[in-house]
């Protein structure tokens, strides 16, 4: 188990960070999909840069904190139902311990309390050798109330499923989220990888903020970001 499955406040961290940034989302016309990608697209910037990753231009986030989640919000339309699909390259980064997981993954349905929804996936678990691991390669969240701890605690294997993803290598996620669940589907599969059949924190504002989500020391890249909500 590494550092950030063994802190129990990491939620708290989150949670809060997020609801420091709430802010008015811009207006946007009901035509805009395709997200640009820069620095100054997210809030907070961070250590936010642009690069190019794998031949792939993208936006990179990192951290070395070896016990807090950080999520940067994405300018983009309001969303609240409909499909997100990103591009994510994520592995532990190079300060870290051989126990780190590398995660990184997708926000979404952000409310006024400055609680969201997550799905992210946990990139050195995919191919480990320990099948418990892999048990454990996607997750969901519904922040601040439900961490992956408790829910882990409380419902065993309902919330994270297997996935076949590997470290620092570029993995499809699609988000289709409907009023009161969420399917994920990993690398273009037909089938989900992970099934929510009810989402914990209610039913998201109308604000509809997105974002990203990076775990503690790991090196998360993100590309192609198109949002399509429905009406």
């Amino acid at each position: 188990m590494n550092r950030f499955t063994a802190r129990r406040c990491l939620h708290a961290g989150v949670f809060f960070g997020v609801l420091a940034l709430l802010a008015a989302p811009p207006c946007w016309g009901a035509d805009v999909r395709r997200i640009a990608l820069t620095p100054n697209a997210l809030s907070p910037r961070g250590g936010a840069r642009s690069i190019v990753y794998r031949g792939v231009r993208a936006i990179r986030l990192e951290t070395s904190d070896p016990d807090r989640t950080l999520v940067s919000l994405v300018a983009a339309p309001p969303f609240r139902i409909g499909t997100i699909d990103v591009d994510v390259a994520a592995r532990p980064n190079s300060t870290t311990d051989p126990t780190a997981r590398g995660f990184a993954g997708v926000v979404f349905g952000v409310r006024k309390d400055g609680g969201f929804e997550g799905v992210y996936i946990r990139a050195t678990n995919g191919r480990s050798s320990d099948q418990e691991r892999r048990n454990h390669s996607t997750q969901y969240v519904s922040e601040p109330e439900w961490s992956w701890h408790r829910l882990r605690t409380k419902f065993p294997s309902r919330y994270e499923s297997y996935a076949d993803v590997v470290p620092g290598v570029w993995t499809h996620l699609r988000l289709k989220v409907a009023p009161k669940s969420v399917r994920l589907y990993v690398n273009g599969a037909a089938q989900p990888a992970l099934i929510v059949q009810r989402i914990l924190g209610g039913a998201p504002s109308a604000r509809g903020e997105i974002g990203f989500m990076y775990g503690p020391l790991t090196e998360a890249n993100f590309a192609h970001l198109v949002v399509r909500p429905n009406a």
